[in-house]
């Protein structure tokens, strides 16, 4: 039996696309999709899906109805809400610096890179004070810069619809080191108040988005240790999957290379449909080379609120019932054999018929579009002692539930690059229309924009009346 965990805010972003939670605006959508995308290779690969019944009190028996196919297990049976409280310790650790308008601490910048962020910071003017304001390095009619815009509003969202209160810290520099607070002059200003900064000194904006960073941090590392604790595969939203990248590289002091092939198996487009890299006392990687289901799903049904049930009806069928098989009998091969030519020649044989599976699977459900059939790559890391250096932070052991006693034999991480599905995503033009036709956008009054605001990189250390430097 395979298991897969997701986080519940996978949940929200599928109840969105479907129209059954309000938005606020359209930038987050192509990230819903592809937290749908999540779900459905969930239910096509996996025999069991697992979440934790932490969501929203209000709304807790209500997502329990609606996902009735999910197991959902409480926090309250596994001693989870004292990892909870560890796993925000944890996020604290990981403080953001921005010196001289740039994340420069080294777990932020990192995670910012890996989601390709150019994020900048400046003093503008607003109401006759100066605030620090976030901005994306760049134009506003770049080609490219939706896809950012998509990226930063799906990290505030994800803020937004958290259940507890937020408690963040920052260290703020200035460009020459000197410490950013309550009662800084801004240099060289050219506004007529000299320099005054409002006491708050951050717009909201930035405030939220470096208030997500750390939420972010938490929920990944709750969800890790979860995953740990179960023995499972961990399939978070996409926009928490840098973070985790980088957080499982850090605890885990992973070789350099695996790390690198790991970014370059996410952003491969050659035509294999499935690879494995085994390393002696490395974990090994595994990459599924899928067309985007969802899509096929919307194509067959003409309607968002069907694609699940769809989903669930095709697992079913012999190809998917082939492909689950096999990628348990390679999944075993890997834990169990650790004699590497033993492992090349036993693998080779189960990728064969695993390459007939797939090669089937991508040629019924790849949907055409003007610039052909896109896929996406389904990269998982493990192997027997991936995740062992984890720190255990329960104080007792409770029994696992009896499905899960039948258990994979260690932690699986699996992950997409967010950036390079938006950019596939926004190719499937009709199939995109009609797969977000069902969303339910806030009333106008009560909605607020998410979108960040451009600074072009000639004027970035350019003051005007209105803009200052930091």
């Amino acid at each position: 039996m395979s298991y897969v965990l997701i986080d519940n805010s996978t949940l929200t972003s599928v109840q969105r696309l479907l129209g059954e939670i309000e938005i606020n605006n359209k930038n987050i959508i192509d990230g819903d999709i592809l937290a749908t995308e999540n779900l459905i290779q969930s239910i096509l690969f996996y025999d069991e899906i697992i979440t934790i019944d932490d969501y929203k009190e209000e709304f807790r028996e209500s997502r329990k109805k609606r996902f009735d196919f999910i197991r959902f297990l409480s926090a309250d049976n596994f001693d989870f809400n004292d990892l909870q409280v560890e796993a925000q310790k944890e996020a604290k650790s990981y403080t953001p610096e921005i010196r001289g308008g740039e994340f420069v601490d080294e777990d932020f910048k990192n995670v910012l890179e890996l989601l390709k962020l150019n994020i900048v910071t400046t003093w503008n003017i607003s109401s006759s004070e100066y605030y620090l304001n976030l901005k994306l390095l760049g134009y506003k009619d770049d080609s490219e810069n939706w896809k950012y815009n998509s990226i930063a509003s799906a990290m505030l969202e994800d803020f937004f619809d958290r259940d507890s209160k937020a408690d963040y810290s920052a260290t703020l520099l200035d460009t020459y080191g000197k410490p950013i607070k309550r009662g800084y002059k801004v240099p060289n200003a050219k506004w007529s108040n000299g320099g005054k900064t409002n006491d708050k000194l951050l717009t909201g904006q930035l405030w939220s988005f470096i208030a997500s960073l750390n939420w972010i941090a938490y929920k990944s590392i709750y969800y890790t240790h979860v995953a740990q604790y179960f023995q499972s595969d961990l399939f978070l939203h996409p926009i928490r999957q840098s973070f985790n990248i980088h957080y499982m590289n850090k605890i885990q002091n992973f070789d350099d290379n695996l790390v690198q092939n790991l970014l370059n198996e996410l952003k491969d487009d050659s035509l294999e449909t499935i690879k494995i890299i085994k390393q002696s006392m490395q974990p090994s990687l595994e990459t599924l080379s899928l067309p985007y289901f969802s899509f096929w799903l919307i194509h067959e049904t003409k309607d968002s609120k069907h694609i699940i049930e769809k989903a669930y009806d095709i697992r079913g069928r012999q190809s998917f019932i082939d492909a689950r098989e096999q990628i348990a009998e390679l999944n075993n091969l890997v834990y169990e054999e650790h004699d590497l030519t033993k492992f090349s020649k036993k693998s080779q044989d189960i990728k064969k018929h695993m390459n007939k599976t797939f090669e089937k699977i991508k040629s019924t459900y790849g949907i055409q579009t003007n610039q052909g059939i896109n896929f996406n790559n389904m990269v998982k890391i493990f192997n027997s002692t991936f995740g062992a250096s984890i720190p255990l932070v329960f104080d007792k052991k409770v029994e696992l539930p009896e499905f899960l006693q039948t258990k994979p034999k260690g932690l699986g991480m699996v992950y997409r690059d967010i950036t390079e599905d938006l950019s596939k995503v926004s190719k499937f033009g009709k199939y995109k229309d009609m797969i977000t036709s069902n969303i339910n956008l806030k009333p106008y009054g009560e909605r607020f924009d998410l979108g960040l605001h451009h600074e072009a990189p000639e004027y970035r250390y350019f003051s005007s009346q209105y803009k200052s430097p930091m």
